[in-house]
């Protein structure tokens, strides 16, 4: 078996394109309630304050809802914890 530091970067770029794919698919499928505050935190580089005034919750709820946002999106992206599968 070949070493994954060996792949071709061609390789390592359709892997890093498979691993982004796979993390929207997951992010898609969880409900809005935990899809929105992983949304705005990661992607509109958003603060729990900014986060909690957008949604109309408080940052405990924000911090609660990002938690089990990770925790499901953790379970669904389980077949990628096999970093030689996706070395990037």
């Amino acid at each position: 078996m070949r070493n994954p530091s060996d792949k071709k970067p061609q390789e390592k770029q359709y892997a890093r394109l498979e691993v982004a794919e796979a993390v929207r698919e997951a992010i898609g499928e969880l409900k809005p309630k935990f899809r929105l505050p992983i949304l705005l935190k990661y992607i509109e580089g958003l603060s729990y304050e900014e986060i909690a005034s957008v949604m109309g919750c408080s940052k405990g709820t924000v911090a609660s809802r990002l938690n089990r946002g990770h925790s499901q999106l953790a379970k669904r992206l389980s077949h990628l914890n096999n970093p030689a599968a996706w070395d990037v």
